[in-house]
C-alpha cells in the first residue's frame, strides 16, 4: 500500500537511555511489525468444539480450560514482545533467554534485574517499548498538529 506514492515504512528505532552516576545504558527499541515467528513458535489457542443438539459443531469461547490458555497466549505474546523490541539494543546478550523457546521469554525480566537495573528502571524501559509498539493522544496529537501546521503553510 502506498500513501500519495510513498510506501509507509516502519516506525524509526527508538532510544531509551538509562542514566547512572558515572555511566549510561543505551537500549535500542524498535517497533514489532511482524509476528510470524511469534506465531511459529507459539500458534493462538484454538477454543473446543462442543456438539450441539441437532448436530450443529459451535467453539466454546467460555471454556475455562480455553481462558486460561487465551490469557497464557497474551501473556506469551507481551514477553515476545518487550524481547523482540530490545533485539535492536546493540551488544545485548541475553543469557537465560532464547526466542526460539517460549519456556525461558519470562526470564528477561530476571536478566534486567540481575544486570543491575533497579525495578524502577525496567518498568521505564518496559513503558518506553509499549510506546513504540503503540500509538497514545499525545503522539497523534502532535501528528495532527504538524499536518495541520504543514496545510497552512501551503496555502499561504
Amino acid at each position: 500500500m502506498k500513501i500519495k506514492g510513498k510506501t509507509i515504512g516502519a516506525p524509526k528505532p527508538r532510544l531509551c537511555v538509562i542514566e547512572r552516576d558515572d555511566e549510561q545504558f543505551v537500549f535500542t527499541l524498535q517497533a514489532v511489525l511482524d509476528y510470524t515467528d511469534f506465531d511459529a513458535v507459539c500458534p493462538k489457542p484454538e477454543p473446543p468444539k462442543v456438539l450441539r443438539p441437532g448436530g450443529d459443531v459451535t467453539e466454546n469461547i467460555t471454556s475455562p480450560v480455553y481462558l486460561k490458555t487465551l490469557e497464557e497466549y497474551g501473556t506469551q505474546k507481551t514477553y515476545w514482545l518487550i524481547i523482540k523490541s530490545l533485539e535492536a539494543t546493540e551488544g545485548l546478550e541475553w543469557e537465560k533467554v532464547n526466542l526460539s523457546d517460549p519456556d525461558t521469554w519470562e526470564l528477561y525480566k530476571d536478566e534486567l534485574t540481575d544486570c543491575g537495573l533497579t525495578e524502577g528502571e525496567i518498568v521505564y524501559l518496559i513503558n518506553q517499548i509499549y510506546n513504540v509498539n503503540s500509538l497514545d493522544e499525545e503522539r497523534m496529537k502532535e501528528a495532527l498538529d504538524r499536518f495541520t501546521h504543514s496545510q497552512s503553510e501551503e496555502q499561504v
